[in-house]
């Protein structure tokens, strides 16, 4: 199997625009957000635990954002799955 040019496949495979996900005020426009909470859902609903759910979705933001650092997927991903009370 041919190894995929990384500059064609962004513009062309499932990686969304860097610039949609980088802040959490742009969450709405990211399109792979449906994917990451569908992600951390099933796995909650497959009985994993959050800790384990939210490494899964972490790693599907980064597939999708492969530029982007931990701490900034696991900040978004935490902002678009966390229901809880905020303080």
């Amino acid at each position: 199997m041919a190894a995929r040019n990384q500059s064609s496949w962004g513009r062309t495979g499932p990686v969304a625009d860097q610039d949609d996900c980088r802040e959490a005020a742009e969450a709405a426009r990211c399109r792979c957000r449906d994917a990451v909470v569908r992600a951390y859902g099933e796995m909650l609903i497959s009985g994993a635990s959050e800790r384990v759910a939210l490494d899964v979705a972490t790693r599907v933001y980064r597939y999708h954002h492969p530029g982007a650092g931990v701490r900034l997927a696991v900040d978004v991903v935490e902002t678009w799955v966390y229901t809880g009370p905020l303080n």
